[in-house]
């Protein structure tokens, strides 16, 4: 599915207030709530997580960014700053 890359990422926006708002909803709206096991979000939060993924690698492909590699290139400068 071909959309602009400015579509995509207000798209991506939309979803990441969708999946806070759900995680949210899920914890009575506390935001000191602990996160938890991931097995027992509910269905909606798991699925809203997923939308946002989809959302981010969407906006990726239409901005010509190369997702794995700039995940790849994130994760090394998070090892090196926290020495893992």
């Amino acid at each position: 599915m071909q959309v602009p890359a400015g579509a995509a990422l207000l798209d991506a926006c939309a979803e990441l207030g969708e999946l806070a708002g759900a995680y949210l909803k899920h914890h009575d709206y506390r935001l000191d709530a602990p996160a938890g096991p991931h097995d027992q979000l509910p269905a909606d939060v798991r699925a809203e997580y997923g939308d946002v993924l989809f959302a981010v690698l969407s906006f990726a492909a239409a901005a010509g960014i190369d997702a794995e590699r700039e995940l790849l290139q994130t994760l090394s400068r998070y090892e090196i700053r926290f020495g893992s």
